[in-house]
């Protein structure tokens, strides 16, 4: 174990790859102030250099399992590591935090409606992963070909996935979609869950010259959503993400969501769905390049879009920021 002089006074702790998006922005203005923290991925690493007589002073995750850390650090934070629900961003068990970080003041309303209390206090500070496209969204190149963004999730029962690898069979899709350029980014952890689409989305890039694929599904979603000009999901926090882009969205409604352990009617993904993406189905889906031409034409939800990401979103552009600001304040 390190001497406990040896410890940081932070810890960012990334449980998974694309952890990075929120901790990397808090990283980075930690920095700034010269606060002085240190990143790690390992849990094993945590627990073999601290303890409950050789804590840090703060340890920030990106999840709940605030109890795997309690004796670990005095104070522990969550920021989440997504605007959408799916039965973990407003988990109950996030009481365990000294202080949750939320989006907007809509997050910290609804977690205390769930019974949600921590041990200290809930904190609106805007979600650290949505600073790169605030900063950077009024800045897309125009006078190009329109480029459609796919970003489907993992779970089977909410993804897009197995419709759009249907509809290549039936239709030969993709074919169609040929006078737009297309980007996949799939969620981190579909091609371990589900190998063959992600098998899919390769033969596809390998098939058409207007189709490609971003092959570490780890990278930072907000690159991806800053060079697309629409984009077409399911029911992750990327849809919101993509919304905060400022760009159309249309949304699939799986059939099967109902039975998923994820799906959450009452959280920000569906209960504002109407208002900020283009919803199909399976008995829309047909309609598909249809609609993408129609919005790319006329973004008739613009308005209705913005409104809801101003009501989530709070410190557009500055999440990272205020957190650090925070963390310095406890020290």
């Amino acid at each position: 174990m390190l001497k406990k002089q040896e410890l940081k006074n932070v810890c960012l702790f990334k449980k998974y790859a694309f952890h990075k998006s929120c901790m990397d922005p808090i990283a980075t203005e930690l920095t700034r102030l010269k606060v002085d923290f240190m990143m790690e991925s390992k849990r094993h690493k945590i627990y073999d250099m601290s303890g409950e007589d050789n804590q840090f002073k703060i340890f920030i995750l990106a999840d709940e399992w605030a109890q795997l850390y309690r004796k670990n650090a005095k104070i522990l934070c969550t920021t989440g590591h997504s605007m959408a629900s799916k039965g973990t961003t407003l988990d109950i068990k996030n009481h365990d935090m000294d202080y949750i970080y939320v989006p907007s003041q809509y997050y910290k309303t609804e977690l205390l409606r769930r019974g949600v209390f921590p041990k200290k206090e809930i904190i609106v500070t805007g979600y650290p992963a949505s600073d790169l496209i605030f900063n950077y969204q009024n800045e897309r190149v125009g006078e190009r070909r329109s480029r459609i963004l796919i970003a489907p999730t993992y779970n089977k029962d909410l993804s897009i996935m197995d419709a759009l690898m249907i509809l290549e069979r039936d239709i030969k899709l993709f074919k169609s979609l040929e006078e737009y350029d297309i980007l996949f980014k799939v969620h981190p952890v579909l091609p371990k869950k589900y190998p063959l689409q992600m098998e899919f989305c390769r033969e596809l890039s390998s098939k058409y010259d207007h189709v490609m694929c971003v092959e570490d599904t780890h990278d930072d979603i907000s690159t991806s959503i800053l060079w697309a000009d629409i984009m077409i999901g399911d029911s992750s926090g990327a849809l919101l993400l993509g919304a905060a882009g400022d760009i159309p969205i249309i949304a699939y409604d799986n059939f099967n969501r109902i039975r998923s352990e994820y799906y959450d009617p009452t959280g920000p993904e569906w209960a504002f769905r109407d208002k900020f993406a283009s919803i199909i189905n399976d008995e829309t889906i047909h309609d598909l390049p249809g609609l993408i031409k129609y919005l790319l034409e006329d973004d008739f939800q613009k308005e209705s879009r913005q409104e809801v990401v101003n009501f989530l979103f709070e410190h557009q552009a500055d999440a990272g920021f205020q957190i650090a600001k925070h963390i310095q304040s406890l020290l």
